[in-house]
């Protein structure tokens, strides 16, 4: 809200779930949406972000998407940062999460979705699943819990890291693109 202070630019936000925001975006009925990492299926109908007809990450959002890999201390399964080793048990994802494309890419692991955070970090402290691919602020309310403290650990390289963007309507681009650009 700052930047579009210091630029005179009306902002109005509202939260929708993500699929209902893409489709926002691409029929034109919002200008722009939080949060979204770069592929080629979205930049048919969205504007990111560009130098030279590259994608601009100077212009990223933060750290962007990184996921990594919490699992049990008992644990035996390893992310080497290419592959998974001696997996014990399911790796779980939240339903929605870029990072379950990744995960399926591993046909050594079994993925569980679920849109239940709260169900997967129980799966995870009891053991019934081996790990949980997860953004640090799915499981920042958990991390200070005894229980969490006790049985869960990091893998240290990031399962998925892409740089996140504000992502326009390339409708609302074409008719804004002076505002847009200052932003």
């Amino acid at each position: 809200k700052g930047l579009a202070k210091k630029h005179n630019i009306q902002l109005t936000f509202k939260a929708v779930p993500w699929k209902r925001g893409l489709t926002m975006i691409e029929k034109g009925l919002a200008d722009g949406l939080i949060g979204a990492s770069y592929n080629d299926r979205r930049a048919q109908y969205a504007a990111y972000p560009m130098k030279d007809g590259a994608l601009d990450i100077s212009r990223k959002i933060g750290e962007g998407g990184v996921y990594h890999l919490y699992k049990s201390r008992n644990s035996t399964i390893a992310w080497d940062g290419v592959k998974f080793t001696d997996p014990d048990g399911p790796v779980a994802a939240k339903a929605g999460n870029a990072v379950i494309g990744d995960l399926r890419k591993h046909d050594n692991i079994e993925v569980m979705i679920s849109a239940n955070e709260n169900l997967i970090m129980r799966d995870l402290i009891s053991g019934k699943i081996a790990a949980f691919a997860a953004l640090e602020e799915e499981i920042q309310n958990y991390r200070s819990t005894r229980k969490f403290k006790a049985t869960i650990v990091r893998e240290p390289i990031p399962v998925r890291q892409k740089p996140y963007f504000v992502m326009f309507s390339t409708i609302s681009y074409a008719q804004k693109k002076y505002e847009i650009e200052k932003f």
